[in-house]
C-alpha cells in the first residue's frame, strides 16, 4: 500500500512524513508488514481499547459499519492477531526507514516529471 499514489505524490509523500513524525513519539508504534507476507488476518482495521474502570473491548471498523467487541474468546482471537503480525512486521526501526525511502522516492519522482524550467 505504500507504493499507491492514489492521492498523488504530494499528498502521499505528505502523509508518510506526518507517519514519520508520529512514530517517534513515545505511545506511538507504527510497523510496516511487508508484502511478502501477502494476505494476513490483520488486513481489517481494528484497535484494542483499554479504558479505566471498563472492560477492554476490540473496535473493529469498515466502509459500512463498525462494532465493539468484548467476549473472552474474540478478544483472545485479536490478540492472537496481533502476535503473528508483531512477528512478521518490520521493527519501528526499519519502519522508519522503508517510509523514509518511499517518500524520498516520491520526491524524486515528482522533481523528474517536473520536466525542465521554463
Amino acid at each position: 500500500m505504500l507504493w499507491r499514489t492514489g492521492p498523488g505524490a504530494e499528498v502521499m509523500r505528505d502523509q508518510l512524513h506526518h507517519l514519520l513524525r508520529m512514530s517517534v513519539r513515545p505511545n506511538v508504534s507504527i510497523r510496516v508488514i511487508p508484502d511478502a507476507v501477502g494476505f494476513h488476518r490483520g488486513e481489517q482495521p481494528y484497535h484494542f481499547m483499554d479504558v479505566i474502570d471498563f472492560h477492554p473491548v476490540v473496535h473493529v471498523e469498515d466502509l459500512h459499519w463498525q462494532a465493539f467487541l468484548e467476549r473472552g474468546s474474540t478478544m483472545d482471537s485479536y490478540r492472537r492477531t496481533t502476535a503473528a503480525l508483531d512477528r512478521v512486521a518490520l521493527s519501528e526501526g526499519q519502519t522508519r526507514a522503508v517510509l523514509s525511502d518511499v517518500a524520498r522516492d516520491l520526491a524524486a519522482k515528482r522533481e523528474d516529471s517536473a520536466g525542465p524550467p521554463r
